[in-house]
């Protein structure tokens, strides 16, 4: 007879059994938790679209300065030992009037407009609960306009070009006349930059809240040009009903382009918002904000040193709630 083949068979204990169900079930909660607990992708939750100004104290500018920014100026090498440096209403443009930006430079902040496109992205990710506060991080691009430098360096005689004699009285008038003959340089610019900014907002029931956060520009200058000119102006004094008489000419004129410069600023900003609606579903996305940013700015013109100075930019503008 053929050997007969016996087969063992193994079984588990009973006990057993429960624990690897259990280790199993531990698993798949430990992993549901986890894809819970995994924060979300940023999300767009709001957007700005507004309008302000950027202000920094004006750069004062030497003939030296001017040599060095464009040293290919035949004009501003010319002997100008026997001018005068001139801060007021200044340099004659061409073109038979005066450039209004050419009008010399003031003491005060040299402010210019800025426009200002952002979105917000929601940092309140990683939980449901309701927040005294929200926090965004808010990515936008900032176009500044124009920055403007002048300069004037000029001479100008006086003196008497006509003499009215009363018939009644015989009291003698005496016209005064002046005669300018001087140098002018302008030069403008303006600057885009990529605006980030961390932002808290006070969540609050009222149409009123209001928010505070620090940011950072960075960008570069574009468009840049500058312009010279050697000038005479010359004023004829009026009487009575005749008025002063001017006579204005560019004797030679040169213009170039300024190469582009890097720029940044830091910031920190204290804001305000207002809710247009409270319980219509179109009006209570609409929000109104003021905003200011007082800041500490790097910039550079091509062939002098960089600088840092303070400034201070603000905007008004409207806040679109996208949730």
């Amino acid at each position: 007879m053929p050997p007969k083949h016996t087969f063992m068979r193994f079984e588990y204990p009973i006990a057993i059994r429960p624990i690897a169900l259990l280790i199993l079930l531990s698993c798949s909660v430990h992993v549901a938790a986890q894809a819970q607990e995994a924060p979300r992708a940023l999300q767009i939750t709001e957007g700005y679209l507004a309008y302000g100004s950027s202000s920094n104290p004006n750069l004062r500018m030497g003939l030296s300065d001017w040599r060095a920014m464009l040293p290919g100026s035949a004009l501003l090498a010319r002997d100008m030992s026997g001018l005068s440096v001139n801060d007021w209403y200044g340099g004659y443009w061409g073109g038979g009037s005066y450039s209004p930006r050419a009008y010399g430079y003031f003491d005060g902040g040299n402010s210019t407009g800025q426009g200002y496109v952002a979105v917000g992205l929601d940092l309140n990710r990683n939980t449901e609960a309701q927040h005294r506060f929200e926090q965004r991080l808010r990515v936008g691009v900032g176009i500044i306009g124009s920055e403007d430098l002048y300069g004037n360096w000029s001479r100008t005689l006086r003196g008497t070009y006509d003499t009215l004699i009363s018939q009644q009285t015989g009291q003698m008038i005496f016209l005064d006349s002046s005669w300018t003959e001087g140098y002018s340089a302008y030069a403008y610019r303006s600057r885009a930059a990529l605006d980030l900014s961390y932002v808290i907002r006070r969540v609050s029931a009222s149409r009123w809240s209001w928010y505070a956060g620090a940011g950072l520009q960075l960008g570069f200058t574009h468009s840049g040009r500058a312009e010279t000119s050697h000038y005479t102006y010359r004023r004829s004094e009026g009487y009575g009903n005749q008025p002063s008489r001017y006579e204005q000419s560019s004797l030679e004129e040169e213009s170039f382009r300024l190469k582009g410069t890097a720029h940044a600023s830091g910031f920190a900003l204290l804001g305000v918002d207002f809710r247009l609606g409270r319980t219509s579903p179109f009006w209570s996305h609409l929000h109104l904000f003021t905003e200011l940013r007082p800041s500490l700015q790097y910039s550079a013109y091509p062939g002098l040193p960089s600088r840092i100075d303070s400034g201070m930019q603000n905007f008004f503008g409207m806040r679109i709630d996208l949730r």
